[in-house]
């Protein structure tokens, strides 16, 4: 099946190869002329050196969004207003990563949802096995006996004692192993739930939990009271304050209003968060909104909530189904993790799995 759905793309670029040698062929004629676009109010000299370069790079990321389109087609529409709306942005070199990662990121997701079995397979038990690693270097700077940090890593202050494995951050840490957990080898999720204590990730066992409430939901009424009881546990050994909620929840109130003000339908542009909010004195400055929904309406605007809104409408009968779906979904409530590569990246991954 999958051999004859590449035949069948690969004829339709044979059969749109002159049209698409005819556009780029135009795109390249047009770019002297690209330098007269009044991108980012940049002045002559640096228009004439950045401008054509950046209409290069978004012919590119509409042509991989065309692609998506294809495959997906709301996915794919998604990337490109997300790219479109690069232009628009008040950091350039923030924007294109945004929108680089959400193009690239769309692409692996199309590419790697006609995974089938036996790699699926392989797939979750290479994710279990690196979420066991996770859990061990978690386990050794527990110990102080981590080598891949220096002495002043966050994780050998007394007073601190959280892990971060091998990414450095342990709220990335707890995101990473709730995802993983959500669709690995049932043998690998004890390993993230550990992992989870070490890192006092308090959201990243809740999404755990919920995913494997919705994945073992045949045996709900025997696993609830053991899913109970950890989660009372974890949240008593995690033994975090709740001062990061409050601030939290005064940032959001704050981005919320200045989106309101300033650009309801379209948005302030892709990575634009962290530019516009030092400059309205909130209380507490995060440089990312520490959640995915806000800073979606913030940078995308309605638009861009409504296409992601309607594409998980479209997805509905198989995300509902899906225990990563959940898993990211609690995540985007009080984090970011689709601004963390790494994370984003698994992500991906975990979502283009089949339930």
């Amino acid at each position: 099946m999958n051999y004859f759905r590449a035949e069948a793309i690969w004829a339709w670029c044979r059969e749109r190869q002159s049209w698409l040698v005819l556009g780029v062929s135009g795109v390249i004629l047009v770019l002297p002329f690209s330098t007269l676009l009044p991108l980012y109010q940049w002045p002559p000299g640096i228009a004439a050196s950045h401008s054509p370069l950046i209409v290069w790079h978004l012919v590119a990321m509409l042509g991989l969004a065309g692609y998506v389109v294809t495959q997906d087609r709301w996915l794919g529409l998604f990337a490109a207003y997300i790219a479109l709306d690069a232009l628009r942005a008040p950091m350039p070199g923030r924007a294109w990563l945004v929108a680089d990662a959400v193009t690239l990121g769309a692409v692996a997701f199309v590419v790697l949802r006609r995974l089938t079995p036996p790699w699926t397979d392989r797939v979750r038990a290479l994710l279990g096995l690196s979420a066991i690693i996770q859990t061990a270097v978690a386990s050794l700077q527990l110990l102080g006996l981590d080598p891949f940090y220096a002495a002043d890593a966050p994780f050998k202050q007394p007073e601190v004692r959280t892990m971060v494995g091998t990414l450095g951050n342990d709220t990335w840490l707890g995101a990473y192993l709730a995802l993983v957990g959500s669709v690995a080898p049932g043998w690998a999720i004890a390993p993230c739930l550990a992992g989870l204590v070490f890192a006092r990730n308090r959201l990243g066992m809740v999404a755990l939990l919920l995913a494997l409430a919705v994945r073992y939901r045949r045996a709900w009424p025997v696993l609830a009271p053991f899913m109970a009881a950890g989660l009372v546990l974890g949240w008593w050994v995690a033994d975090k304050t709740w001062d990061t909620l409050f601030s939290r929840l005064a940032v959001w109130g704050r981005g919320i209003r200045v989106w309101w003000e300033h650009s309801i339908i379209f948005g302030l542009g892709p990575g634009s968060w962290n530019w516009y909010l030092p400059q309205f004195e909130t209380r507490e400055h995060f440089a990312q909104a520490h959640n995915e929904y806000v800073q979606l309406l913030f940078e995308g605007g309605s638009v861009g909530l409504l296409l992601a809104v309607w594409w998980i409408w479209t997805h509905r009968r198989r995300l509902v189904g899906h225990p990563g779906a959940w898993a990211l979904g609690v995540l985007c409530l009080g984090t970011f993790p689709l601004h963390v590569a790494v994370v984003a990246a698994t992500a991906v991954i975990v979502l283009a799995l089949e339930p």
